[in-house]
């Protein structure tokens, strides 16, 4: 990444695949500014060519200089932002104890620093050839799984807790489909023969209570917000279901596309705070229709129009434990996502 210059949402996106592959340091050669430095952003919020230099004249509030006209920001140009209409808060909290399957939704949950949701991921379903070396060497790229991308009929499968409290009951299209512990070998078993039959292909059940199956390797919350849905929904044409970006966090209140403009900032709630790392960059398990199973829509194009990369929603790194509820209120940074015309969208 040294020695490179990125331009825009596609430069950011390559930051966020050779996060994703395991480099580290990225954001300290290359960093994202959005609103807040006139050279840094767009009308629309959307980031222009910006790099860290340790020579050159830098923005008051982050320290960058924008390579797009080498304009510095002034005092007056940093402060000036939108007025969020509503408040943040917490909608929805969800967790997802078998990746590619449904979530499970929690009332509240505990978080610690530098830990994710407990229990998210804990299991997956492995392809043929790579079981063993997903059960026993820890994190693993997304390709040795079984997803959503190849397989979006597994997005209709739900999963809640058992009375036990460890067991799985899985349902699909609202049918029961099996139900079992999946750290019991039985019932390991059983929840495998369900979800190979499901799948059309072998699958094996890995994972354990120490195991952590996310697509990122760092332990990390992604959160997508209401008002980026709707947005998204008027630029497609139907509604779109929040719960086929299978965030962590939903939030719902602010602007459309704020989150975008939280790169680099924290979020507060209560005493639990959260740095904004990174936007996510999407593949085809949006297709997927968490209601049916089907790949009956595709976001892919409409969100790479609008930001010439398909991003939607953000993760997150937790810098201070606490408690968050359904309900809670946000505190999010000053500077908010703004506004854009669909016109310049290039869809209908």
């Amino acid at each position: 990444m040294e020695g490179k210059r990125m331009s825009g949402v596609a430069g950011m996106a390559a930051m966020v695949r050779h996060r994703r592959d395991g480099a580290t340091g990225c954001f300290g050669a290359f960093a994202v500014h959005f609103s807040h430095c006139p050279g840094g952003a767009s009308e629309y919020g959307v980031p222009r060519r910006v790099y860290r230099h340790p020579q050159q004249g830098r923005c008051e509030k982050c320290g960058l200089r924008c390579r797009q006209g080498g304009n510095r920001a002034t005092p007056a140009e940093s402060r000036s932002s939108p007025v969020l209409p509503m408040p943040v808060t917490v909608h929805a909290i969800h967790r997802y104890p078998v990746k590619g399957l449904g979530a499970e939704a929690l009332p509240a949950v505990e978080l610690a620093q530098g830990e994710a949701i407990p229990g998210d991921r804990r299991h997956a379903l492995a392809r043929a050839g790579h079981a063993a070396a997903a059960q026993d060497a820890g994190w693993q790229p997304k390709r040795c799984f079984i997803a959503l991308d190849s397989c979006p009929q597994l997005a209709a499968v739900s999963v809640r807790r058992a009375a036990d409290g460890h067991a799985l009951v899985l349902k699909y299209r609202g049918a029961m489909l099996a139900a079992g512990d999946p750290d019991d070998s039985a019932g390991r078993l059983t929840l495998e023969g369900a979800l190979s039959g499901l799948a059309g292909a072998p699958a094996k059940l890995v994972g354990g209570p120490v195991s952590r199956f996310t697509d990122a390797r760092q332990a990390l919350l992604s959160i997508a917000c209401l008002s980026s849905a709707d947005d998204l929904a008027a630029i497609v044409g139907h509604a779109v279901d929040i719960r086929r970006f299978r965030a962590n966090l939903i939030l719902a209140g602010g602007l459309p596309w704020q989150e975008l403009d939280w790169v680099g900032e924290t979020l507060t709630v209560g005493a639990l705070k959260l740095r904004v790392v990174e936007p996510i960059l999407r593949c085809a398990a949006i297709r997927a229709n968490p209601g049916n199973g089907d790949a009956d829509v595709d976001l892919l194009r409409p969100l790479a129009r609008r930001f010439e990369e398909p991003l939607f929603g953000v993760y997150a790194e937790v810098v201070a434990g606490g408690r968050i509820a359904v309900g809670a209120s946000v505190t999010v940074p000053e500077r908010c996502g703004r506004l854009r015309d669909r016109s310049a969208l290039g869809v209908r």
